[in-house]
């Protein structure tokens, strides 16, 4: 039996909003210290273009990318230092910044991370 357009533009626009939900959707979202915004605005941006979170940001295309929508994105906190980003799952990260004493893994550190939501 042969589905009608219709029927088949609908199907495959609910396919496709259901593999955007599944990768960019719907997830844990701490709120983001300010310094970390305007990164964390660009990655979600690359999640939506590219279906999930880069797997680093060493690589110089995914930081150009990056770039590209935030032109003001600098890869380093307020204290000029590295920032930490580990991906930490399909549709999932960690940023993370050392705070004012540098050390990463203790309380004064900014992070934020995005992944998928947990059930209660």
């Amino acid at each position: 039996m042969r589905l009608p357009r219709r029927v088949f533009a609908k199907i495959s626009l609910f396919s496709c909003a259901a593999l955007w939900l599944a990768a960019c959707g719907p997830r844990v979202r701490d709120p983001a210290p300010r310094d970390l915004q305007v990164i964390i605005a660009a990655l979600d941006r690359y999640c939506l273009e590219h279906a999930d979170y880069p797997a680093t940001l060493d690589d110089p295309d995914v930081r150009a990318r990056l770039q590209s929508y935030e032109p003001s994105l600098v890869f380093t906190d307020r204290w000029g230092r590295s920032l930490e980003y580990r991906r930490t799952g399909p549709g999932a990260f960690e940023l993370r910044s050392g705070g004012p004493d540098g050390q990463v893994g203790n309380r004064d550190d900014l992070v934020a991370r995005r992944g998928p939501a947990l059930s209660p």
